[in-house]
């Protein structure tokens, strides 16, 4: 668990908004991921299965949301890029 001294204190209204996605995004994989296995794709591995689960946000727990948090800032970065793999950033083969 991450001590309170190492984690980051936001403003209430930036943590109700973490707080949000952070709840929205463990609603939604499931949904992603019953979808996908209705149209047959059971796992990681099978080809299609990313596709499926283009529309699902990556869950990241608070504590490792910190931890990234604590990493860029520590390291003076100027810039943070999610690189997201999608239908348009990538082709399969």
């Amino acid at each position: 668990m991450t001590d309170h001294l190492f984690r980051p204190q936001f403003t209430p209204p930036v943590q109700r908004v973490l707080e949000r996605l952070y709840s929205e995004t463990i609603e939604q994989d499931p949904i992603r991921r019953a979808e996908a296995q209705s149209a047959g794709l059971n796992h990681d591995g099978e080809h299609g299965f990313y596709q499926a689960m283009s529309g699902a946000r990556m869950p990241v727990t608070p504590e490792f949301g910190a931890l990234l948090y604590v990493l860029a800032r520590s390291s003076s970065a100027q810039h943070i890029v999610d690189a997201e793999i999608s239908q348009k950033g990538c082709t399969s083969g």
